[in-house]
């Protein structure tokens, strides 16, 4: 990761955001959240709030290219594959990444 210079003018334009007391996105709340616990060894608990915060994403992009999911409630993997069929260029290892770890956490005390 490249680091960035702090300069005056983005500390003001994030002390602008600080003062109108912007909330953070949950989306983002959780991918911190789930850091923190994979820091820690909460494997299980960090893929589920992982998985939330994808989850999440993935229902407002297509929301935002008003894009109709197709099931009545869609799981994860549905939500990427009308994103994908919506021409969005969602990563060739996102279900990798996401779906196939979900069952081998599952069976994790």
């Amino acid at each position: 990761m490249s680091e960035v210079e702090a300069t005056e003018e983005m500390l003001k334009h994030c002390g602008t955001l600080a003062g109108n007391k912007t909330s953070v996105p949950l989306a983002w709340t959780l991918l911190r959240d789930a850091r923190a616990l994979h820091r820690v060894a909460q494997t299980r608990r960090a893929a589920i709030e992982c998985g939330s915060a994808a989850e999440m994403a993935i229902k407002e992009l297509l929301n935002r290219r008003n894009v109709i999911a197709k099931q009545k409630k869609p799981t994860l993997g549905i939500l990427s594959d009308d994103l994908r069929g919506d021409g969005y260029p969602l990563s060739s290892d996102f279900d990798a990444a996401f779906l196939d770890v979900a069952p081998s956490i599952s069976t994790v005390p």
